[in-house]
């Protein structure tokens, strides 16, 4: 019976055990959700393609009628290049808080964050806007990431920060979905207007040649437009995605191990990485 006792005693001490251990266990799932989230905001701030000093520049070729020399044709396009930098700031920005939270929901997991020295500020940049609120939006994000990745929170908070920055998460990625829907829009307008315009000189070209070349450079403009528009449909489906994903952590925060909810995070992840590609 003694032998017995000391076995199930050591059964008890080895369950006991598992337990403390299951209840340990990091958020797979959450960390592999935020991990996708971040590499996502990382390859858009360090996009080189097509971006709003692009269009700055060929909008000035497309919606100019009267010039008659070249030097008409110059634009001074450093807005463009505000912009692209701006919107660099706040992908970095978001970046840095799911790194943060990737981190608290394994404290194992090695992340490189991003640089926060920049913040959003208010203002006009051509085509992008950044209102007052906006801008304290992605301050507060700011903060946010620095005490999260600095302050050794551990899992159990995970809720806490969900609870406090959800609304300011939901807020940033509305915003980037907003220019990045406004800067397709704004693509699309300018490739129409430009094959008005070309359609009219090829009508009034004086030669096959004059004609094959106007037709060779409306090719050439139209398809990086087009590239254009299906990278911003990409963003802003995988940050429709990001918003989901976070959305259901946020409604899910009091049941992060169940298996129903890991399940719909991983496929958050899934989708996220699909349209980063």
């Amino acid at each position: 019976m003694a032998c017995l006792h000391r076995i199930m005693l050591v059964l008890y001490g080895v369950g006991l055990l598992l337990l403390l251990a299951g209840g340990c266990t990091p958020l797979k799932e959450v960390n592999t959700f935020a991990l996708a989230s971040q590499a996502t905001l990382d390859k858009a701030a360090a996009f080189d393609g097509y971006g709003r000093f692009d269009y700055c520049y060929d909008s000035v070729l497309v919606y100019t009628d009267t010039a008659q020399f070249l030097r008409q044709y110059d634009c001074d396009c450093g807005h463009g290049t505000a912009a692209d930098t701006l919107l660099r700031h706040a992908d970095n920005i978001l970046s840095a808080y799911f790194a943060a939270l990737a981190k608290l929901a394994d404290a194992k997991t090695v992340i490189k964050t991003s640089p926060l020295s920049n913040g959003v500020a208010a203002g006009t940049y051509g085509s992008v806007t950044v209102s007052s609120t906006e801008a304290g939006i992605f301050s507060g994000l700011v903060t946010a990431a620095q005490d999260l990745l600095t302050n050794r929170y551990k899992s159990k908070k995970i809720k806490q920060v969900l609870d406090t920055y959800h609304d300011t998460v939901r807020l940033a990625l509305s915003m980037l979905m907003s220019v990045t829907r406004h800067s397709k829009d704004l693509i699309e307008i300018m490739s129409n207007r430009f094959r008005g315009k070309v359609d009219d000189l090829v009508g009034k070209a004086e030669s096959p040649g004059a004609r094959l070349s106007l037709v060779s450079v409306y090719r050439e403009k139209t398809l990086r437009w087009r590239l254009a528009a299906a990278d911003d449909d990409r963003q802003y489906e995988a940050l429709a995605k990001i918003q989901e994903g976070h959305e259901a952590l946020f409604q899910g925060a009091d049941h992060l191990k169940e298996e129903s909810l890991k399940k719909k995070i991983l496929g958050f992840a899934q989708n996220i990485i699909f349209l980063s590609q």
